[in-house]
């Protein structure tokens, strides 16, 4: 068995799985339990902001503000109902008269008249196929059968058979919603009490966190859920009469059904669309018609994505768009119509549990729309999975809204860190190793290349440079070469193979302003440290720049250190180093031959 699945907890795993699989059981099995007690959760969040207002700003007491609410609510729904029922059943009655305009509109087409023939001679063979088979299959096929008939008093309209008869198949249905209808009634007039026995249900010790948890979760369904109301109802009112206006039938019902679509996201929109443009297809004298509608809804169709969900959700409620899909579906299939209304709220729940219970951390990681790996990390495991492209495109996103220096200093910087850390504790293989910081250096170089102006004049001055020997070192020292090329400053470098009284004899022969050492600062410490004081001590007016890639801000034992051997200035980051060389080649000669950096500490002020 391969290492890596040797090291996998079996047990716990099977534990995990089993208790998931109950749980979802479980979830189906009590559905006709839990729905309803979910709806009115969920119709407790849309309406509590609402009866809030009439408490607060009416000074109406609880009890009132409740009944008001719900007395409008319903209003609304019996009234949209009614309206609704009405145009299905005109829709219906017209389906007669759409045969002879579905004829005339393939005529339009120019479709071929042999294809309605061949289709329907196909379903005349099918229908006689069907009635040839239940008369095979019927008793006494041949012989002339003498039917009994019976005169049966027709009951009452209003008699209980008839009620009976008519609402045993909805009984169900009709449970459901009383029994939501009454929750939702108990849950408005006691939502503090409700919320105090689930945070001691929590435990007194988990106080904080369970307020914050709750806090969150409603903050989310419940803002989401009205805006999402709003919005929704809205574009179907819009969209109603729009409709209406156009002269397009049963113009209510459609936006009416476009309003309710839009709780499936992605889909539903498209779905509203295909309706009414069907039946202008169907009913319009001509193709104006449908023309019209088609413009009318691509344009509300648009400026409710663009503009109006954009600045009414912001930042959204916090799930990502393939997780969004993935759990609404996940709901309808588990309980069917009303999973898909309750699909995103119940998935914001449990966005909620994962970021604030520690045992259930994964729900945040794969509902989530914060990335999964932080920048740095990213670019780290795609060049480790030798993708430089999309390496390349993360450094572009971030390059977009700051400077190059600093996203080398964010992104790169780190992620040669990290697999350095990663090689030394044995975790990264050393050819792994190699291949990444070969892949890095590829980016470097490439991200080199495309400079090809200068961002401002800058004196020229002769810059020299030496680190360890280490190729994360050598891609590091590349990155800082390529953000000082705008400037019109060279980056020199010593070769790695040359001892350190080498390096010092190149500082003093080629007469060098500057000097960069630099090396991160997990390692080299010593070897830097005793360079710079060999060059200091045998050059004092030498600028000595000591980089110390990614160091923690609290290590100023260490930079104390540096500059006690001789150092200018000490810096963690490229954008730094950057500033102090950029800041010396801007001094002239003069200055520098009067002795400038007499005071190391008072340059290393000005540089930074």
């Amino acid at each position: 068995m391969p290492a890596a699945l040797s090291q996998i907890n079996w047990t716990r795993t099977f534990y995990v799985v089993a208790s998931t699989a109950t749980i979802v059981a479980m979830l189906w099995w009590l559905q006709a339990l839990l729905l309803p007690m979910v709806m009115a959760i969920l119709l407790t969040f849309l309406m509590a902001p609402v009866v809030n207002w009439i408490e607060r700003k009416l000074t109406l007491g609880r009890s009132v503000a409740v009944v008001a609410v719900l007395a409008l609510a319903v209003a609304m729904l019996v009234s949209v109902t009614w309206i609704i029922s009405n145009q299905f059943v005109s829709l219906i009655d017209s389906l007669p008269q759409y045969e002879v305009r579905l004829r005339e509109r393939v005529t339009d087409l120019h479709l071929s008249d042999g294809v309605m023939k061949r289709l329907e001679r196909m379903i005349i063979r099918v229908r006689r196929d069907i009635e040839s088979q239940a008369t095979q299959d019927s008793p006494g096929v041949g012989r002339e059968r003498v039917t009994a008939v019976r005169i049966v008093e027709s009951p009452s309209l209003l008699s209980a058979r008839t009620l009976y008869d008519g609402l045993a198949p909805m009984a169900g249905t009709i449970a459901t919603f009383a029994f939501t209808f009454v929750l939702v009634v108990f849950f408005l007039l006691g939502r503090e009490d409700l919320r105090d026995r689930v945070m001691v249900l929590a435990g007194a010790d988990r106080l904080a966190l369970t307020t914050k948890a709750l806090d969150e979760a409603g903050e989310r369904i419940s803002g989401y859920m009205l805006r999402q109301a709003m919005v929704n109802a809205g574009f179907g009112l819009i969209v109603g009469i729009g409709l209406y206006l156009l002269g397009l039938p049963q113009a209510a019902m459609f936006g009416f059904i476009a309003g309710v679509l839009r709780y499936l996201p992605y889909v539903g929109p498209m779905v509203a669309i295909v309706l009414p443009l069907t039946m202008a297809f169907l009913t319009g004298g001509s193709w104006a018609l449908f023309l019209q509608v088609a413009a009318f809804l691509g344009v509300a169709e648009l400026v409710t994505n663009l503009v109006i969900e954009t600045k009414v959700y912001g930042r959204g409620i916090g799930l990502s768009d393939s997780a969004t899909i993935v759990m609404v579906a996940f709901w309808t299939w588990l309980w069917g119509p009303l999973g898909l209304l309750v699909g995103m709220p119940m998935s914001v729940c449990l966005l909620v549990l994962g970021r604030h219970v520690k045992a259930m951390a994964f729900l945040s990681v794969l509902l989530g729309d914060k990335p999964a790996l932080e920048p740095h990390l990213g670019v780290y495991q795609r060049l480790l999975a030798g993708r430089i492209d999309e390496a390349r495109d993360l450094v572009d996103e971030q390059e977009q809204v700051t400077d190059r220096a600093i996203v080398l200093d964010d992104l790169l910087l780190p992620a040669l860190a990290q697999a350095r850390a990663d090689a030394s504790s044995g975790a990264l293989q050393r050819l792994d190793f190699e291949s990444f910081v070969e892949n890095a250096a590829i980016l470097a170089r490439d991200l080199a290349e495309e400079i090809d102006s200068k961002e401002e004049e800058a004196p020229s001055l002769h810059v020299l440079s030496a680190s360890p020997p280490n190729a994360a070192n050598a891609v590091a020292l590349d990155m800082l070469g390529s953000v000082l090329l705008p400037r019109n400053i060279a980056l020199g470098r010593t070769s790695k193979d040359m001892r350190m009284s080498q390096v010092v004899e190149r500082a003093i022969t080629e007469k060098v302003r500057v000097f960069v050492l630099a090396s991160f600062a997990s390692a080299g410490a010593a070897h830097l440290r005793l360079m710079t004081n060999r060059l200091r001590t045998r050059d004092p007016d030498l600028y000595i720049v000591v980089a110390r890639w990614c160091a923690s801000e609290d290590d100023a034992d260490v930079t104390e250190g540096f500059r006690a051997a001789g150092a200018d200035v000490v810096v963690t980051t490229i954008a730094d180093a950057r500033d102090a060389i950029v800041r010396v080649a801007g001094m002239g000669k003069q200055q520098h031959a009067q002795g400038t950096f007499a005071s190391r500490e008072g340059a290393a002020a000005a540089a930074l």
